[in-house]
């Protein structure tokens, strides 16, 4: 179905298109689409990395044959650890210990600020991008810090990109849940699960304490490392050394990390393992994966003639956000502390106390009575009252927050192991590896500030087991734009929050009760069952594209590009809002905005670029928004039957004035590929006026040259509006008038698909006369002086490569 929507989407605007000009536009319209894709970085791995990798592969070849020839029999395989090495992936990076990495100041070649976001954000309530670059400025210009390589040059940019993972790598968390990513260096990075938004809070950067640690121990002895390459943080202060190497792959929604390491490789020869980071995803069932958790399973195979065992940790600080403040209200004066592990224990100890701050130059714990939202600052951390305790039955460990604030709520932590699994809430991470590493139980202390999970196989000569921690979350109260609004950074002004009350609550807390069912825990624990179900469903959804004569980099972009879900949300209730008079779709309540950097909810233009993987796999995500859309229809003016775009993003579903030459046209094909795909007559019927007053509006747009003159577009930084003619704006027209004719006919409304048709024919027509250039054998960009069947004057930019280029 996915192939077939593809060439559907990519095929038909050409078709429509008859002349051997507008081939090009094949590719062009597939480049539109195509061209906000996802971070990516290019393939590199060190030659340490490389060698261990090898030596590893070399001796596991002889100790296959010996173990063959000594006759010891492979187990039966754990369909847990099937399902995992099942899973495809089509990139892979590997990162070494001995990488360095420096934050280089790019500024974007347009000199504005659009589409880049920085690892940390300042500020409350606004685009992350925009406002946490002024922290940043440089000279005059926005500049932005971006991670590059500094292995071989610590000049310049080019060349430097370090490893697949690094810099971005898949956000794991449920539909319109949340996320964090599982990076390639084994960090835990970009955390959202506490309702962080560019309409709420800062996102928290890194929980440096949030890591896995794994003990290995054979043969040879035994071997403990961090599964990160460059810890830092607690974990950089004690005896147990980060991993020599690790290999990412990323496949939405499920990251794998391979750690290669010589000492594990001394200890257990034979021994080879995985840690697979995945998360819930159902094609057609936004109930299933809307899941607030992500599962961590390691794979371990023992392919040697003597056994072996391994022991995974995962620690949990939640409550230690390093790197940002909390501004409130003060209860009494800053007193002195040791660490923020001890001003958090003392927030825990205060009745008064919601929140606290430690600065760590003065070493000074401010204790807070008010619960404000959290922002980065250098040098600080912050936290909110709360502690992790183990549940009663001993099967998981939950932190509560107390409150109805956006941060308040649950994380539980529960671990699955066949050979034992133990639950320790403490303060102390140095401690607790240190304690791992001489094979000791860890320290606990009740309630802790951290928590850490252990799980255990015990491995005989040819077998094979996983085991699994799972994460869970539970922050019901979401806020947008209606929190603590009256705090803001200094310089900006606060919002005005007495018009914003009334959005809040994530949907997702009325199917999961407790945090600890988010992560696939019940009475007895982790439910493996539901864990193979969640991996039979990603399953699914990746054989599409990975099971395809599709090339490989485009399967990889089709299934990480899915991860643009980490945007949504799925409201509780929304007073704002436009409910659809749909009956599938009366309740829900679904929004997305635009990017990190951009809090615009649902501004129709930029779901032209987005919504193919919506349509596909949640197509009630796309009805609960053509309600917004339609009834924002401007009723009359010169503009009758425009959509206006809704841009107003501290106001849901508002119609703002700018006149889009995109947005109305998204709407259009968006019904017709419902209709298509989905035999979608309901919303064909419902919304058929709707599309007949924007096509009767590009019309009378098109009135003097057949093609839309001055609009804007979704790429407003390169000012389309001053030209007459925009070949993007133009292409969009004839796509439109081209599936108004389609629906009209289905309608049964011939006379009004004839007008279609015409309108169709006389664009084509003129898009040819009017922008096609010969001698840049091309389409302009852009055109001014424009004459009906004669030509333009001037033509700026080439089509296809207008984003690249301002000629």
């Amino acid at each position: 179905t996915m192939l077939c929507i593809l060439s559907s989407f990519i095929i038909t605007p050409c078709s429509v298109l008859s002349r051997t000009p507008h081939t090009l536009l094949c590719f062009s319209f597939f480049f539109f689409l195509m061209i906000r894709r996802p971070p990516r970085s290019t393939l590199s791995s060190s030659s340490a990395a490389s060698d261990v990798y090898k030596r590893q592969l070399r001796n596991l070849a002889c100790l296959l044959l010996f173990a063959r020839l000594l006759g010891v029999a492979a187990s039966p395989a754990d369909p847990l650890l099937e399902a995992l090495r099942g899973m495809q992936f089509r990139n892979s990076g590997t990162t070494s210990r001995h990488d360095r990495f420096r934050w280089q100041m790019i500024q974007p070649s347009t000199g504005g600020f659009l589409y880049l976001e920085p690892q940390n954000v300042t500020t409350l309530h606004t685009q992350w991008g925009y406002w946490g670059a002024l922290s940043n400025q440089t000279n005059s210009g926005r500049f932005y810090k971006f991670l590059v390589s500094a292995n071989r040059s610590s000049e310049g940019y080019e060349g430097t990109s370090p490893a697949s993972g690094i810099r971005s790598a898949v956000p794991l968390g449920g539909l319109s849940c949340g996320s964090v990513e599982l990076r390639g260096d084994g960090s835990f990075s970009e955390w959202t699960i506490m309702n962080q938004s560019p309409a709420g809070a800062a996102k928290i950067a890194e929980h440096p304490d949030a890591l896995f640690a794994l003990r290995v121990c054979g043969v040879g002895g035994c071997s403990t490392k961090i599964l990160q390459t460059h810890p830092h943080g607690a974990a950089a202060e004690g005896t147990v050394e980060p991993v020599d190497a690790l290999a990412y792959s990323g496949s939405y929604p499920v990251s794998r990390l391979e750690p290669l390491d010589a000492g594990f490789e001394l200890a257990a020869p034979g021994l080879t393992t995985a840690l697979f980071g995945y998360s819930s995803i159902a094609a057609g069932n936004m109930t299933a994966s809307a899941r607030p958790a992500a599962a961590f399973t390691l794979t371990a195979s023992n392919q040697a003639a003597t056994a072996s065992n391994v022991t995974l940790v995962l620690n949990m600080p939640l409550q230690i956000e390093s790197d940002q403040e909390r501004i409130g209200t003060a209860l009494g004066l800053p007193s002195a502390a040791l660490n923020s592990s001890v001003c958090a224990h003392r927030c825990q100890q205060t009745a008064d106390c919601l929140t606290w701050n430690f600065y760590r130059a003065s070493a000074q714990c401010q204790l807070q009575s008010d619960g404000p939202l959290n922002r980065y600052s250098l040098g600080t951390d912050a936290g909110v009252r709360g502690a992790w305790v183990v549940d009663q039955d001993g099967r998981c460990i939950t932190l509560t927050r107390p409150g109805q604030m956006p941060f308040s709520g649950q994380v539980s932590l529960c671990g699955s192991s066949p050979d034992g699994t133990q639950l320790f809430p403490h303060n102390d991470l140095p401690a607790a590896l240190d304690a791992l590493g001489h094979g000791n139980l860890l320290p606990s202390v009740t309630p802790g500030q951290q928590a850490a999970v252990l799980v255990r196989a015990l491995l005989a000569p040819g077998e094979s087991k996983t085991v699994t921690v799972t994460l869970g979350w539970r922050f019901p109260y979401l806020d947008w734009f209606n929190y603590d609004c009256s705090a803001a950074a200094p310089g900006q002004k606060p919002w005005p929050c007495q018009n914003n009350s009334g959005v809040a609550g994530n949907h997702y807390a009325s199917i999961y009760p407790t945090a600890r069912e988010a992560a696939w825990a019940g009475a007895n624990g982790v439910r493996e069952a539901d864990l193979l179900q969640t991996l039979s469903s990603i399953d699914a959804v990746h054989s599409v594209f990975m099971d395809s004569s599709l090339p490989e980099w485009l399967q990889d972009h089709l299934v990480n590009s899915v991860s643009h879900t980490r945007d949504s949300y799925w409201f509780a209730s929304c007073e704002h809002c436009t409910k659809s008079r749909d009956p599938r779709v009366a309740q829900l309540l679904w929004r997305q905005y635009e990017a990190f950097d951009c809090p615009d909810l649902d501004s129709i233009h930029n779901d032209g670029e987005r919504h193919l993987l919506y349509l596909t796999l949640w197509p009630d995500t796309e009805r609960s928004k053509l309600a917004a859309w339609a009834g924002n229809q401007l009723p009359n003016g010169s503009d009758a039957g425009m959509l206006p775009e809704q841009i107003h993003n501290s106001d849901p579903d508002y119609p703002e004035g700018r006149r889009m030459g995109d947005g109305s046209s998204a709407f259009v094909l968006e019904i017709l590929e419902l209709y298509r795909w989905n035999n979608d007559t309901v919303s064909l019927q419902l919304y058929y006026p709707t599309v007949k007053r924007i096509a009767e509006w590009q019309m009378s747009m098109a009135a003097n040259l057949s093609l839309p003159t001055h609009l804007e577009t979704t790429y407003d930084i390169l000012g389309f509006p001053k030209y007459q003619l925009s070949a993007y704006v133009s292409m969009f027209h004839i796509a439109t008038m081209a599936a108004a004719q389609q629906l009209a006919l289905a309608m049964n409304d011939p006379a009004f698909a004839a007008k279609c048709a015409a309108a169709e024919a006389a664009a084509r027509t003129s898009f040819d006369v009017l922008q096609w250039n010969q001698t840049k054998a091309a389409y302009d960009g852009a055109s001014n002086g424009c004459v009906a069947g004669v030509g333009c004057e001037q033509g700026v930019g080439v089509f296809a490569c207008l984003l690249y280029t301002s000629d």
